[in-house]
């Protein structure tokens, strides 16, 4: 049996299985395929910002095609220019669903968790924001879904505000376990060897450097 005669439900979930960069290969061997491939390739990858409200209500019943979700920082200007020639800051969302310049995040946040705890196969996930989520509700919803392996935050606060939303002082953030890589800039802590717990959530591997990275960064003014 040629796959294009699957049941249209069977090869989608087949393809939840194939590699992101066998996909488009897998695109050429027939319309059927083609469509279904392009469709888990817009979602295999997000970067946007928390105030993207009406992607995280449409990922419902698409949020567990997401292997990788990066939060986009508001302002690229919080971070300095050297960190940021690093980092992925292009916006990437399905068709449809750019991110307006204005709006409000006020329940954005919320709809991101929810869509976040449907995302059974994140891989990857990164929170370049400022400033720092509300709680630990993220970090609660990335814990129970046990499959997070890279984790990336940038956790610089304001200045005045004492530390009191700080992501590595953050008791939710400090109960994820099994990380294969942690990335971290922080302006809570003034020398590396403050972030003593955070080795914790990371597998140790034998004979390999930390795959902790952490820098401390002063808070912006």
């Amino acid at each position: 049996m040629s796959p294009p005669s699957l049941p249209l439900e069977l090869l989608d979930a087949i393809l939840f299985h194939v590699p992101t960069p066998s996909l488009p290969i897998l695109a050429l061997a027939s319309h059927t395929l083609s469509a279904l491939a392009h469709s888990h390739l817009a979602y295999r990858t997000i970067r946007t910002r928390l105030s993207n409200a009406p992607l995280w209500a449409a990922l419902a019943g698409r949020a567990a095609r997401v292997e990788s979700l990066t939060i986009l920082p508001e302002d690229a200007e919080h971070l300095d220019s050297a960190y940021r020639a690093d980092l992925p800051l292009d916006e990437r969302v399905p068709p449809g669903f750019s991110c307006p310049r204005s709006g409000s995040d006020a329940d954005a946040e919320q709809l991101m968790i929810r869509a976040l705890k449907r995302m059974t196969r994140l891989t990857q996930f990164r929170w370049l924001r400022v400033p720092q989520p509300e709680g630990g509700a993220v970090w609660d919803a990335l814990n129970a879904l046990g499959t997070v392996q890279r984790l990336h935050v940038v956790d610089i606060g304001e200045e005045g505000d004492a530390g009191g939303r700080s992501i590595v002082r953050n008791e939710a953030f400090l109960r994820i376990r099994g990380l294969q890589s942690l990335k971290i800039r922080t302006s809570a802590f003034t020398r590396a060897e403050e972030g003593v717990l955070l080795r914790k959530m990371v597998v140790p591997v034998p004979e390999q450097r930390s795959a902790i990275g952490l820098g401390c960064y002063p808070r912006y003014s």
